[in-house]
């Protein structure tokens, strides 16, 4: 779990301000950014359409990724390091996002965030505790918050039979295993959403490591 840990840290750590300004990119796009170097060189016109942020934007990005060592430069564009490599494998090995479709019958599909290795809320003072983190970073309306260890699910305030639709929507998109949190939020949720859960886990990490 430490170099989880560190991995977490060196993420966030690329979003913090400097120099008093904000940055215009968040986790969700350095992330993003990570994971489309996996899978080919990539140059900054292409950043620019994938992650919606300018170029300005892209540039500081870019520059942020190279300092802390995770990217660099080459003719054919931008691609991982090795510590690039392994920081990205360990941040999708603790964190996976999955589409699980139109579960609440709106017009929008629904996402589930699964975190884990952490203990998960079992009651909704402990749910209340995850949805703060959300509120936090500016999702307003998580849809449903619980969590897993072995093979009990714990959805606090959901009533049974919608439970179990819940339950084999995330079972199908996903292998529980261990145990986990578990939250599921609309498309717009995503990048806070995603944002929110590396918190969860700096904030994990402070207290037990």
């Amino acid at each position: 779990m430490r170099e989880i840990c560190d991995s977490v840290n060196i993420i966030l750590n690329a979003t913090e301000p400097k120099k008093g300004g904000l940055t215009a990119y968040s986790v969700y796009h350095i992330l993003k950014t990570l994971s489309l170097m996996r899978e080919k060189p990539v140059g900054r016109p292409y950043l620019e359409k994938m992650l919606g942020i300018g170029e300005a934007s892209v540039r500081t990005l870019l520059k942020r990724l190279r300092d802390l060592g995770l990217i660099e430069k080459t003719r054919a564009g931008h691609i991982l390091t090795e510590k690039g490599i392994d920081v990205i494998t360990k941040i999708d090995n603790v964190i996976k996002i999955r589409n699980v479709g139109n579960i609440f019958e709106t017009d929008k599909d629904n996402y589930v965030i699964v975190i884990y290795n952490l203990n998960p809320p079992r009651n909704l003072v402990e749910v209340y505790k995850v949805r703060d983190y959300l509120v936090m970073h500016g999702c307003r309306s998580p849809l449903v918050l619980g969590g897993f260890e072995g093979d009990k699910i714990y959805l606090p305030g959901i009533p049974n039979d919608f439970g179990l639709k819940i339950l084999k929507a995330i079972k199908n998109a996903l292998d529980l295993v261990n145990r986990g949190v578990i939250m599921i939020i609309t498309e717009e949720c995503l990048e806070r959403g995603l944002s929110a859960s590396l918190s969860i886990l700096k904030d994990f990490c402070k207290k037990n490591l």
